[in-house]
């Protein structure tokens, strides 16, 4: 079984999958990171890292990482068409999602106020 490209250290980014994605992603108050990426995607190695020294300092972002080949059914829920995919959830609502290279700073301008929804 593949292991996601986030390091999965204490506090860090957690596995998420279709069953617990509803509960997962429910608190109101929180803003929620899903990276989903896929084994042998070379751009989505590239961005882990960024991702997880980009988000894991900040209160209230919990960041969850999501393999494709073994989370279809999430991917499928949740639209991604192409990796690296990283979707911001607010409320329970995707608010933001970017398949670039760029994510770590497109999403992190996105939660610093930097970039909004039109």
């Amino acid at each position: 079984m593949a292991k996601g490209f986030l390091r999965h250290a204490p506090g860090g980014p957690e596995a998420i999958n279709d069953a617990s994605f509803v509960d997962d992603i429910s608190d109101p108050n929180q803003t929620y990171i899903i990276e989903f990426w896929s084994a042998g995607c070379a751009a989505c190695e590239r961005i882990a890292g960024e991702l997880t020294g980009a988000f894991c300092a900040l209160p209230r972002i919990t960041i969850y990482t999501a393999n494709v080949d073994e989370e279809l059914e999430l991917a499928m829920r949740c639209r991604v068409m192409a990796l690296p995919a990283v979707l911001v959830f607010r409320r329970g609502l995707e608010v933001f999602r970017s398949h670039s290279l760029d994510a770590p700073r497109i999403v992190g301008a996105f939660i610093n106020g930097d970039v909004h929804i039109r």
